[in-house]
């Protein structure tokens, strides 16, 4: 299946096309690929989930935990992270987690949420989620907060590849982070690709390293500049509100 168009102006296509590649080296997945969403996606994606699914909360907390599938969160986590009242993501979480969305696991006093990707009904919403905001603006999503784990700085990310499968491709990744920090960000944008992270290649380079060997002309960086890809590091979209 063909990635995401590059910003060098190959032609765009439709979301589900990457969500639902032709597993190869990831694991086999008996997912089924549902109709394909309008080509053209909506100019306020956080109003459309919204509306659908009939609350803002609702639609802000599945937004925010499709783009961050590497661990299970805190209320207080989610809360902060789609800047809404507690008492409201509590109410979604239970109400979530009650029909199966969510899974919920006691941990250290507190309940901590993830998508429960093995639940068929799952899919679907997740899969709308990632038609209405599209796979560059959750990847931003995805990468923002993540610099922020151990204090240093996520700088440049992008998504390179040769051909025209996800299994091709390359995330590459610019800063001064922890190896924890690049575990996170290969799982929150493999699992957005719809595979396992060890199926996502990364090249990680500290930003010194980076800034030399460009000047160098490094062979191996040369020629990940070289590949057509997606600038991954755009501002990230506000998950929790309307855009005006």
């Amino acid at each position: 299946m063909p990635l995401p168009a590059a910003a060098s102006g190959d032609p765009p296509i439709r979301p589900y096309e990457v969500l639902f590649p032709l597993a190869t080296n990831a694991r086999p997945s008996t997912r089924k690929k549902p109709s394909p969403p309008p080509a053209a996606g909506p100019k306020d994606p956080a109003a459309l989930l919204a509306g659908v699914l009939s609350s803002k909360v609702r639609a802000a907390v599945l937004t925010w935990l499709v783009a961050r599938q590497d661990a299970a969160w805190s209320l207080t986590e989610i809360a902060r992270g789609v800047g809404m009242a507690i008492s409201s993501v509590q109410h979604e979480c239970y109400k979530l987690e009650g029909l199966g969305i969510l899974t919920g696991t006691p941990l250290q006093g507190s309940r901590r949420y993830a998508l429960d990707r093995a639940f068929p009904p799952t899919d679907p919403l997740v899969h709308l989620v990632y038609a209405a905001w599209g796979f560059p603006a959750l990847a931003s999503a995805a990468l923002a907060d993540l610099g922020n784990r151990s204090g240093g700085e996520l700088r440049e990310a992008s998504l390179r590849y040769q051909g025209s499968s996800v299994h091709e491709a390359t995330l590459v990744l610019v800063g001064d982070v922890s190896l924890g920090v690049l575990a996170a960000a290969q799982t929150r944008i493999a699992r957005l690709l719809d595979l396992e992270p060890d199926a996502l290649d990364v090249a990680f380079f500290r930003a010194d390293q980076w800034s030399a060997r460009i000047g160098e002309r490094d062979p191996r960086v040369t020629r990940l500049l070289d590949l057509p890809g997606i600038s991954l590091k755009n501002p990230p979209p506000d998950e929790g509100s309307s855009r005006a």
